[in-house]
């Protein structure tokens, strides 16, 4: 929840730069849980709504497998919202 706290702020600053694409690289991700996901999942429908991209890269095991579980991975593939 901690992170998370820190990540939402940053995701909606960077959501209104008017970027056509944001990257965010999850290589260095040691702990992935649910409030995560949500935050993501959150991020990934405002994304579509404000009609820009939101790519994550860098994304193995520990932060692949919750979107595995929920059937949400098609978000880790380039896919657009």
């Amino acid at each position: 929840m901690q992170t998370v706290d820190r990540l939402s702020p940053w995701l909606k600053w960077a959501e209104q730069d008017g970027k056509p694409e944001i990257v965010l690289d999850l290589e260095d991700m040691t702990f992935f849980d649910p409030t995560g996901l949500r935050a993501f999942i959150q991020a990934w429908d405002r994304a579509g709504k404000n009609g820009h991209r939101l790519l994550f890269v860098g994304v193995t095991g520990t932060v692949r497998r919750p979107f595995e579980v929920t059937g949400t991975e098609s978000m880790l593939d380039g896919g657009c919202p």
